[in-house]
């Protein structure tokens, strides 16, 4: 198990907050891929630094957190080009697309940072509060479980949104099956079940 040092140059605290402020910044301002993708080794390569020096968690994490942020633009960058047909879905390319080769991109790295941005931004600051917290290290590891949970949470939300439409649809195709008078029928039902204004 690695061993963090517990106490903290407040110096060291401090370069370490104004880093985290101004890469932060850069993260935000960053339009492409490529420069994303620039941010997030420095980030990696300092942390690692960082960790092989023994520095203390609060910085390694500082640094973990704006690899994960960059990771995070990237994969809705990437996302996007998708979606607008600037690069391909699949093998075949055409003359305007950009394929991740070109950027610079790793189809393994495209992977995972378009599921790490599938998490919402509120959940994911929470998660790194937390980890800071808890004196915890942020790692990709911890944000894709995240990912993979919210994955399945959606799911599971649209399969029960397909059983409810499922079961408007038998009812629908069941009411039109019946006659005129069934149909009026359970029109006066309806109306004799909603509670009269006032009463309610």
């Amino acid at each position: 198990m690695t061993m963090f040092r517990k106490v903290e140059d407040p110096e060291s605290h401090n370069k370490a907050l104004v880093f985290l402020g101004e890469a932060s910044r850069i993260v935000e301002k960053a339009k492409t891929v490529q420069d994303l993708k620039k941010i997030r080794d420095k980030a990696e390569a300092v942390r690692q630094y960082a960790k092989q020096a023994g520095e203390s968690l609060v910085i390694q994490n500082h640094c973990a957190e704006i690899k994960l942020r960059a990771e995070r633009k990237a994969g809705e960058l990437l996302s996007d080009m998708a979606e607008s047909g600037q690069r391909p879905r699949g093998r075949k390319k055409e003359s305007h697309e950009s394929t991740l080769s070109d950027l610079g991109v790793s189809r393994d790295e495209s992977s995972r940072w378009q599921r790490e941005a599938e998490v919402p931004a509120g959940k994911f600051e929470s998660w790194v509060a937390e980890r800071n917290a808890a004196g915890e290290e942020v790692t990709q590891s911890g944000l894709l479980k995240i990912a993979m949970a919210e994955r399945q949470k959606q799911r599971e939300a649209t399969a029960e949104e397909a059983k409810e439409e499922a079961a408007i649809k038998r009812i629908q195709r069941a009411i039109e099956a019946l006659s005129d008078e069934g149909r009026e029928a359970i029109h006066r039902w309806l109306v004799a079940c909603m509670p009269v204004a006032g009463n309610a």
